[in-house]
């Protein structure tokens, strides 16, 4: 499954360039639609939900 970009930024209460900056280091995983539509996997978003959940 794959989430779009403010799908992401709702479940992780988290900003537009956050998401990005998770992308660009490897924290979440983008899946490139085409030159203008982007997606997060679902496993990435996931990942960082059970970390958020085990720090709290």
């Amino acid at each position: 499954m794959l989430y779009k970009i403010t799908s992401v930024m709702e479940l992780l209460e988290i900003s537009h360039a956050t998401v990005y900056r998770m992308v660009a280091s490897g924290q979440l995983d983008l899946v490139k639609l085409s030159a203008r539509s982007s997606r997060i996997t679902s496993a990435s978003v996931a990942r960082i939900l059970a970390q958020k959940g085990s720090k709290d």
